[in-house]
């Protein structure tokens, strides 16, 4: 009687070490599944992988090429991180692209709808609030939002308005060009700024730096570097309707009217 007790107590004893086996056993499959990817699915670049492809002298074209098309990033990029990568002989234009990977999509501002300016050809169901007035007729401006990027470089930390597209669609040769804008203030007062905008080809983008001391002065990130901003005379055509143009003939460059973080681009060519 006694050995058949010990029988039973063996069997549930060894019934009960199998399913603890089974349960480890899926545990640790469940979780090597997790930290391994799925074939095909390639592994979240890091700022180590950055870091790594920057010591192979592939140049920054080609690590920049690669953060773009990474399915995924895992970018650590505090302070104390961007001091390592700097150290580790990352560019500054590879950071650049990993802060731009991880930015979050910018939000669009909805314009206001604003009536037809006079004499100028309609357009179907246009949001455009500037227009560009030539010898040939009014242009509405297309409106991008940009992203502020921010860059530590040492001490100090530059700021920037970033929008696709290295050049503006719209190309004018008159260089004293006429904007009409519809705000809802003053010019000055609306953070209105004529702006030139720094292209980059190689990414496609151009930018618009914007400094400290507006922010300072104003509480604002919307004040562009007084050296990316032309000066303009602005003059009230109606209400809530303002005509601004430059002080000055522009040069040939890019151009647009920066109303807070929003661009109104256009080119002037020769």
């Amino acid at each position: 009687m006694r050995q058949e007790t010990m029988n039973r107590m063996k069997a549930v004893l060894t019934a009960v070490a199998f399913v603890i086996f089974l349960l480890s056993a899926g545990s640790s499959a469940k979780a090597l599944a997790q930290a391994t990817p799925a074939p095909g699915v390639e592994a979240a670049l890091t700022n180590a992988d950055v870091a790594r492809l920057c010591k192979l002298d592939l140049g920054d074209e080609v690590v920049i090429a690669k953060i773009n098309q990474a399915q995924a990033v895992d970018f650590k990029l505090d302070t104390d991180s961007l001091v390592n990568l700097k150290e580790q002989g990352v560019g500054k234009e590879v950071i650049a692209a990993m802060l731009r990977r991880t930015s979050p999509p910018p939000q669009r501002l909805e314009p206001s709808t604003i009536p037809e300016i006079p004499g100028s050809p309609k357009v179907a169901d246009s949001q455009a609030d500037v227009r560009l007035r030539t010898k040939s007729g009014d242009i509405e401006l297309k409106l991008r939002i940009g992203r502020r990027v921010s860059i530590d470089i040492a001490v100090n930390t530059l700021h920037y308005f970033e929008y696709p597209y290295a050049a503006a669609e719209t190309r004018i040769t008159e260089p004293r060009p006429i904007l009409l804008v519809r705000l809802d203030d003053t010019p000055k007062a609306s953070f209105a700024f004529i702006v030139k905008p720094k292209p980059d080809k190689k990414e496609d983008t151009r930018s618009v730096k914007v400094g400290k001391a507006g922010m300072l002065k104003s509480g604002s990130w919307f004040i562009p570097d007084e050296n990316w901003t032309v000066s303009y005379d602005a003059t009230k055509e109606e209400p809530g309707l303002w005509r601004i143009i430059p002080k000055a003939d522009l040069k040939p460059g890019e151009y647009g009217l920066f109303v807070g973080g929003e661009l109104y681009a256009f080119g002037v060519d020769k």
